[in-house]
């Protein structure tokens, strides 16, 4: 009986095992296919295998879990909002926006308007060149995101005496439109003609 060895690789049944992990049992080739997976790269017995990477369900390989909506939406309003911040910080500067008023104050920090100005436009740069790397400011690793919130807090500081000031004209607007509302609606009525 000469039997040569491709002749008993046939008749004899060769496992396979899966060079990755994914859940799958090993099969059994009945020969149809090479005869061994021996020498060929990343088959070598000595090779540990690798365990699986734990991939979310929404991530890609490699990627960073995203944000929360509302991060992403603080971060970019606070860009938006201290770039605004150091417009009008510059334009108390130059003095194309009248500076000397207990409003104009408040907006300046106590008279600041160098410094808030500064750090306004600063945060502005530092959240516009940060949206290049995060996907626009969607996802991050815990050291950037704790570094880009840290950046927002300080830029909602530099530019509080605006939100201030917004938030003051926008309730006097809200009692004069309220005001005035009501006189038309007793004017409607004849309340007032009486």
């Amino acid at each position: 009986m000469n039997t040569t060895r491709r002749q008993l690789l046939r008749t004899v049944p060769v496992v396979r095992i899966p060079l990755q992990h994914n859940n799958s049992q090993a099969t059994t080739d009945t020969g149809a296919g090479p005869a061994s997976t021996i020498g060929q790269p990343g088959t070598t017995p000595s090779e540990p295998a690798r365990p699986p990477r734990k991939v979310l369900p929404d991530q890609g390989a490699g990627r960073r879990p995203p944000f929360p909506p509302y991060l992403t939406r603080l971060l970019r309003g606070t860009a938006l909002l201290d770039l605004a911040t150091g417009v009008l910080m510059v334009g108390v500067q130059t003095g194309r926006v009248p500076g000397t008023s207990r409003v104009c104050e408040v907006a300046t920090l106590g008279g600041h308007p160098q410094v808030v100005g500064l750090v306004a436009v600063l945060v502005a740069v530092a959240l516009g060149v940060a949206a290049l790397f995060t996907a626009g400011l969607t996802r991050a690793g815990s050291a950037a995101t704790v570094g880009l919130v840290a950046t927002a807090v300080l830029g909602l500081a530099a530019a509080a005496g605006v939100i201030l000031v917004a938030a003051l004209v926008l309730s006097i607007a809200g009692l004069t439109s309220g005001i005035v509302l009501s006189i038309m609606m007793g004017a409607v009525r004849g309340e007032l003609t009486r």
